[in-house]
């Protein structure tokens, strides 16, 4: 099963959690009659919270596809971090979850934990989601503010401008190229070069999303759109970060109805 997209709209906001929570997404007794069986998880810049009477789990950024067995469909809210986060809520480098997951109360204190046990007591979803909200709040009230202009400033240029060396960033940033790797690295969790190839694929993959109903031959023109340098660079970076092709995504998608897979 490949991720989709999903039928679930944002709400605009997160009770001042904005600049943290990209989006919820939640999954209910209602929807456990989607198939259940392997999982494929696609390569992003994005960290997730995930919520379930199970446990709570800290789920990193990652460089490659995955594939979960076996999966089953579990009931719980997930929570799509935006850039910078774990180092806000968990004083953490972001880096040391690339890759990786972790059971949310490894990163917490006592008090915190306590917490963590109240958010399945009530079984009206929005009423949880209320509660993760409140949750993250004091994870963040307890932490000491730190600083992130620089590293928002080096996100915003890349993200124009993606061509942009490290050595004209930092000295427009008037810092050492190599201080600004670091900062960047804690912030994000990867090298500046793979934070820019990374983005690029979740561009395309939007819009490969896009696409819907729409047949699609012309692969070298999408790829120049979505600032390759050819069709087979585009094939290449795609597959590195989805285990697919785009024509087979684009195909599969065309015959899936939406649903979360967060």
């Amino acid at each position: 099963m490949l991720p989709i997209p999903s039928s679930l709209g944002n709400r605009p906001s997160f009770g001042g959690l904005d600049q943290y929570i990209d989006s919820f997404f939640i999954s209910t007794e209602a929807e456990k009659d989607v198939e259940e069986g392997p999982l494929h998880f696609f390569a992003g810049v994005n960290s997730y919270l995930k919520f379930s009477r199970e446990g709570a789990l800290l789920v990193g950024q990652m460089t490659h596809p995955s594939v979960l067995e076996n999966a089953p469909k579990i009931e719980g809210i997930a929570v799509k971090l935006k850039l910078g986060a774990i180092r806000s809520l968990f004083r953490i480098p972001a880096a040391l979850c690339t890759d990786q997951t972790f059971p949310l109360e490894e990163l917490l204190q006592n008090s915190e934990k306590e917490s963590l046990s109240k958010i399945f007591q009530h079984s009206e979803p929005f009423k949880q989601q209320q509660l993760v909200e409140a949750f993250l709040r004091r994870l963040l009230n307890k932490r000491e503010v730190v600083g992130n202009g620089m590293e928002l400033f080096a996100l915003s240029r890349l993200c124009r401008e993606p061509t942009l060396s490290m050595k004209a960033l930092a000295q427009e940033l008037s810092c050492s190229t190599r201080h600004l790797r670091r900062r960047f690295g804690d912030f994000v969790g990867f090298s500046p070069r793979l934070f820019k190839r990374l983005y690029r694929f979740e561009n395309a993959l939007c819009r490969v999303q896009c696409l819907g109903e729409e047949t699609h031959d012309d692969w070298a023109g999408f790829a120049l759109d979505s600032g390759y340098s050819d069709q087979a660079h585009f094939i290449r970076d795609f597959k590195a970060f989805s285990g697919c092709t785009p024509a087979f995504y684009l195909a599969y998608i065309k015959k899936s109805e939406p649903f979360n897979t967060a």
